[in-house]
């Protein structure tokens, strides 16, 4: 079965408070010692864990690989978690980190991204907005965005938040959800819009999957998932990338 939906406006807007600091203060703040995104695991510790997807994905552009992501999601009571490790080419710098955490209304708690170990970009959910800090060698910068309501995050190179984005799409009103892209600083609405069986090849292999297509703003996204809601394929149809899933390590 095809299954559609309407479009709906933006949910995620910019507040006015936004503070930038610069100088040799600000410089001194981003190169201190970060606490990496994987750390967000440890919260959950202790909780039962349900695993729900991990894996490896190759991230290509043009028809050429761009990177690596490892990825990891799973629930630790009610929360929602995801984290991954995103390599460029070898001989290329730029590794990063990414975690984030969901809680069982669909709203994030916490997003944190780290580059070649230094966190570059925290998040932090509050009832009706989001506060951003940003590092960088330029400086230091905060930004709050409004966000209210089930809400997910898409970071910039980072394949496995489709993942994420299609499950609470799939739990909400209308299929609607918020969306912040916190390395951008934006906010904005994701809407899924279809929803087809459609086999994916993996590997020469075909596997039985459904096709989700999600909408941000102008962006048009299809993610495949199989019948466990594994992470199969992404593809990026107005910005041309796409992530395929490799096959498990041994």
């Amino acid at each position: 079965m095809n299954t559609s939906y309407a479009i709906s406006a933006i949910d995620c807007s910019e507040t006015a408070r936004v503070r930038d600091r610069t100088g040799d203060g600000a410089r001194r703040v981003s190169t201190a010692v970060a606490v990496t995104a994987l750390s967000l695991s440890l919260l959950a510790a202790g909780a039962r864990a349900q695993e729900l997807d991990a894996g490896r994905l190759e991230l290509r552009e043009g028809g050429q690989r761009i990177g690596l992501e490892s990825f990891r999601v799973w629930r630790a009571g009610s929360t929602l978690n995801a984290v991954a490790t995103v390599e460029p080419p070898a001989g290329r710098p730029g590794k990063f980190q990414v975690g984030l955490q969901i809680n069982a209304e669909h709203r994030p708690i916490r997003y944190e991204r780290s580059v070649d170990g230094r966190r570059e970009v925290e998040a932090v959910w509050s009832a009706d907005r989001v506060r951003l800090h940003m590092l960088s060698d330029e400086g230091e910068r905060w930004k709050e965005l409004a966000s209210r309501g089930p809400a997910s995050v898409l970071g910039e190179g980072v394949a496995h938040h489709l993942l994420v984005l299609v499950l609470v799409l799939r739990e909400t009103q209308a299929g609607r959800a918020g969306v912040i892209m916190p390395t951008a600083g934006e906010g904005g609405s994701a809407q899924l819009v279809g929803e087809t069986p459609e086999s994916v090849t993996i590997e020469g292999r075909s596997v039985a999957a459904t096709r989700y297509e999600v909408q941000i703003g102008s962006t048009v996204h299809h993610v495949w998932l199989d019948a466990e809601n594994r992470l199969l394929r992404v593809q990026n149809v107005t910005e041309g990338w796409e992530a395929i899933r490799l096959p498990s390590r041994g």
